[in-house]
């Protein structure tokens, strides 16, 4: 890929696609979808021969698309829901603000759910599926060096890691892992909490890791092992502990939450953790490629105690460029998770992708924004994944307002309201809900080839 701040810096031979972003010009190169040990004929050639997606009809579910709703989301019920606006969204994510362990538990056995419990009935009383990713150790329990952050980055600060108390090795019971995160999902299901849940997702991007200038690190997911050491986040790739994660605390705590969910509600769709795709478009530290996490995750267990796998489905370029090419990149990226999985050994289980967007949607053309919308959950639903939840309603924090499909008011050039992009998941979300996609769709040239529900589309 090319970059540079003139348009003139990727108007070269090879880019096949422009597109501008934030003070920035983004050239795609056949190069970037391919080895590039290959001749260009070779890379050419692998760009435009047909990608095959299903190999048998796939039938999608009924409740597939959704959103991660902040501000509705967090019960704070300061903007409308996307169902209040005639916008399709099967799935009600519920993520932070509020809900997030480390703020539910801010004072040892103290619990508060209202929020939760606010944003879950919002959820149902407008139809939709809900999803709460359950995240982040509190302080008051963290064994690790980290301390909580409420939002945002700091220098010194990050998501606490595992809780004190939790136990070495598996207990034969696995809700005895940890008495701390026995007594938060006791309580939970005493409020009334999984009642009104239909998915759950064990910790969000445990995949994240970050690096300060002061040195200390910080992050959403820390084991005890990483702590010493843990300073070298820059380089890439690495192979020692401080920059592939030890999943086996996390683990052990995953078990002791599914345990217990699934023994009182065991309709419960219990989701695996929710790693970050490629790796990060951030110059340093960011988040460790998905891939890498995920294999350590199966090999410390982690398929044992979920029914499904979870995913953010994000990809390099997809940080980056424009639309054309990086739909291929999307694709390659997730059917090769499941070899992955395969060559692990790990059983067959369904794939949810639950958080996608993009960093710069609100800036793209809006035939881009729509294309993408499209593309992205064309792709998805033909691999046959399970769902995908765009983090995209309601930005709270202004600077984030590019990633967001709604805004209470103007702001950075975009204007209030229903972004056009929402308009173009609903369509899709109505189309593809409970249809089937005939085998041998397929990607060529980044366009969705195939048929729904016997019409043929090019999308």
């Amino acid at each position: 890929m090319k970059t540079g701040p003139s348009i003139a810096d990727v108007q070269v031979p090879g880019v096949y696609e422009i597109r501008a972003g934030s003070g920035v010009y983004y050239g795609l190169e056949v190069a970037d979808h391919c080895d590039a040990s290959t001749s260009n004929e070779a890379r050419a050639s692998a760009t435009m021969r047909p990608f095959t997606l299903n190999a048998a009809d796939v039938v999608v579910p009924a409740n597939f698309a959704g959103y991660t709703i902040e501000n509705v989301g967090s019960g704070a019920g300061t903007s409308p829901h996307p169902v209040d606006l005639g916008v399709t969204t099967h799935i009600h994510r519920v993520l932070g603000q509020g809900t997030y362990w480390a703020e539910i538990e801010q004072v040892a056995g103290v619990y508060n759910f209202t929020k939760l419990i606010a944003a879950l009935t919002a959820g149902r009383a407008r139809g939709c599926k809900t999803l709460w990713n359950i995240a982040y150790t509190p302080s008051v329990y963290s064994s690790d060096v980290n301390k909580h952050r409420s939002s945002g980055q700091g220098n010194s600060a990050g998501w606490a890691g595992a809780p004190a108390d939790l136990a070495a090795t598996m207990q034969a019971n696995p809700a005895n892992n940890s008495t701390a995160l026995k007594n938060f999902l006791s309580a939970a299901i005493a409020a009334g909490v999984f009642a009104l849940v239909d998915y759950v997702v064990w910790w969000n991007e445990p995949g994240y890791r970050s690096y300060s200038a002061t040195g200390a690190p910080f992050g959403n997911w820390f084991d005890t092992s990483d702590d010493v050491g843990l300073r070298d986040l820059t380089t890439w790739p690495q192979s020692s502990v401080s920059g592939n994660q030890n999943y086996t605390q996390f683990v052990l705590m995953q078990a002791c939450a599914y345990t217990i969910i699934k023994a009182a509600y065991p309709a419960i769709v219990f989701i695996g953790c929710d790693l970050y795709g490629e790796q990060s478009s951030q110059g340093s530290g960011g988040k460790q490629k998905g891939e890498t996490c995920f294999v350590a995750w199966l090999a410390a267990g982690g398929a044992t105690y979920c029914d499904a796998y979870g995913w953010h489905s994000y990809c390099d370029l997809y940080q980056l460029a424009g639309i054309d090419g990086v739909s291929l990149r999307l694709a390659q990226l997730l059917k090769s998770l499941d070899a992955a999985r395969a060559t692990a050994g790990a059983p067959v289980k369904p794939w949810y992708c639950t958080e996608v967007g993009y960093n710069n949607m609100g800036f793209l053309s809006v035939p881009d924004q729509k294309r993408w919308a499209g593309l992205n959950l064309l792709i998805h639903a033909s691999l046959g994944w399970k769902s995908v939840v765009w983090y995209a309603w309601d930005s709270l924090n202004a600077a984030t307002a590019q990633m967001s499909w709604y805004l209470p008011a103007a702001t950075q050039g975009l204007p209030a309201g229903v972004q056009a992009v929402a308009d173009e998941t609903s369509l899709w979300a109505r189309r593809l809900a409970g249809s089937t996609i005939a085998a041998g769709a397929v990607m060529v040239g980044g366009r969705w080839c195939g048929r729904i529900n016997g019409v043929p589309y090019v999308y």
